[in-house]
């Protein structure tokens, strides 16, 4: 299995492949993040099943109230990485005594989680693909309902009155910071200026479509028509001479708007060899 890095690993379990034995060497170049985790194995023991149990549910959720994600458990959460197997857990093995302890969260998981058994030759590994979740997945614990979510590398727990919000449909937008700034260089005929817009998701909610922009004045540059809306957020100083408005819409690599899960950021790039001059320069 070709991967690079873990966001395709999680696609790539969740469409049904699995990882071979050999391939357990991948895993332990991984970094855990937004979407990978690893637990030691010791956890599966019988001295620290329930333990163990409470981890697997909470992370199970986490990641599907997030944008998802993997969780590993049979490799040391301590660096340098290393295979801590899992032990025997019950008779129908590793994967069916995982799927039931989060039985209770199943009508939430959609879809349903990828359980896997990876044998190694130090013991088994198991792998846990969760997706996101078309809604908040709740955590029982001690008779208690508790809502978790991975940001980054940590699964925090979600506050009761903010997890209320939403279920009672407030707070149903994204919340994005947009920072723009462009290079610094020698001007003349061989600089081509370089622009960064950083989109930065500070909320709860995906932002599943993204484009940044920016107005300013460009030489050589027929006028581009600008509708109400923008020009209201715009504070405009005419230039003299030959410049020309222009307004531009900036997209990932592909050319499609770029999604951003809760509490991350995506930095985009754009080169010209048009010269700016930078009187009214917004981002939308």
């Amino acid at each position: 299995m070709q991967i690079n890095g873990a966001r395709e690993l999680l696609d790539a379990l969740l469409e049904g492949k699995e990882l071979h034995p050999s391939e357990l060497g991948m895993l332990l170049g991984l970094k855990e993040g937004q979407y990978l985790d690893f637990k030691d194995g010791l956890i599966t023991e019988e001295s620290r099943l329930e333990h163990g149990k409470r981890k697997i549910r909470k992370y199970v959720s986490g990641f599907a109230n997030a944008d998802g994600g993997i969780l590993v458990v049979g490799i040391s959460e301590e660096k340098p990485r290393k295979i801590s197997p899992c032990a025997s857990v019950g008779p129908g093995g590793l994967a069916a005594w995982a799927k039931d302890v989060v039985s209770d969260m199943a009508p939430f998981l959609i879809p349903p989680p990828r359980f896997q058994v990876v044998e190694g030759e130090d013991g088994p590994v198991l792998l846990i693909a969760i997706a996101r979740a078309p809604q908040l997945v709740i955590c029982t614990e001690s008779r208690r309902a508790k809502y978790f979510l991975r940001i980054h590398d940590s699964m925090v727990e979600v506050p009761e009155y903010l997890a209320t919000d939403l279920f009672l449909g407030r707070r149903q937008q994204p919340s994005i910071d947009l920072s723009f700034r462009p290079s610094v260089g020698p001007p003349g005929p061989q600089y081509v200026p370089t622009f960064y817009f950083i989109a930065e998701n500070v909320g709860l909610l995906a932002a599943e479509e993204i484009e940044a922009g920016f107005v300013c004045w460009s030489w050589y540059q027929d006028s581009a028509p600008l509708n109400r809306q923008l020009l209201s957020h715009l504070d405009i100083q005419e230039p003299s001479n030959e410049w020309g408005l222009l307004h531009t819409v900036i997209r990932q690599p592909m050319g499609e708007p770029f999604r951003l899960p809760p509490f991350s950021s995506q930095k985009s790039l754009f080169a010209t060899g048009y010269e700016f001059r930078f009187s009214s320069c917004k981002c939308s």
